[in-house]
């Protein structure tokens, strides 16, 4: 089941044309789509390719969580992400 979508976030492009979304930016908009992720830790650099999928930590009250982000579509210089599951991490 796909969770909801995110957010549509920037596209830099990086050396050789290569199109990355910074962790940073992903972070900020992961965290505020999810209010109980109290901080969120992803990759530095996510590639933007349509249908990649990238992974971060989000810590909550109950815990730590790997959360998988996957990249739906790349279009006019954004990133449209989802949610594609969040699994407590198990230490």
């Amino acid at each position: 089941m796909r969770l909801p979508l995110i957010a549509a976030l920037p596209v830099l492009l990086a050396g050789c044309g290569a199109a990355n979304i910074k962790g940073s930016t992903a972070e900020q908009q992961i965290k505020a789509a999810n209010a109980a992720y109290k901080t969120v830790k992803c990759p530095k650099d996510i590639s933007a390719a349509q249908g990649a999928t990238f992974t971060c930590m989000a810590t909550t009250k109950k815990g730590d969580y790997l959360v998988t982000v996957q990249v739906d579509s790349v279009t006019g210089g954004k990133a449209h992400l989802s949610f594609v599951k969040a699994e407590k991490k198990v230490h």
